[in-house]
């Protein structure tokens, strides 16, 4: 099992650029830590069955590409961004780190 982290995300509404519809388990978006430049894939494994686009839940996201990649700047209160391909649909914080 990969590395995992608990986030609190908040998705924009699609009329603010985010999603069309819902995302759950499965969902494999990329996060960029604030202030960096480093795109880190990500894979939801543990989420609330929907997540819509205005909502603001906790997520957990496991760590897809370790050890090849760093995510050492995901620690716990790191602000990031959620991306799709060159679009930012939300944001969030990480909360809890598990191994």
């Amino acid at each position: 099992m990969k590395p995992t982290i608990r986030t609190r995300i908040k998705m924009k509404a699609e009329e603010e650029g985010g999603r069309p519809g819902p995302f759950n388990e499965g969902y494999a978006p990329h996060f960029v830590v604030a202030g960096k430049t480093e795109w880190l894939g990500v894979r939801a494994v543990r989420c609330p069955e929907f997540v819509y686009p205005k909502e603001e839940r906790v997520v957990d996201f496991e760590l897809m590409y370790t050890p090849g990649l760093d995510y050492r700047d995901l620690t716990i209160g790191s602000h990031f961004a959620i991306h799709e391909g060159p679009k930012v649909v939300g944001n969030g914080v990480v909360i809890e780190l598990f191994e």
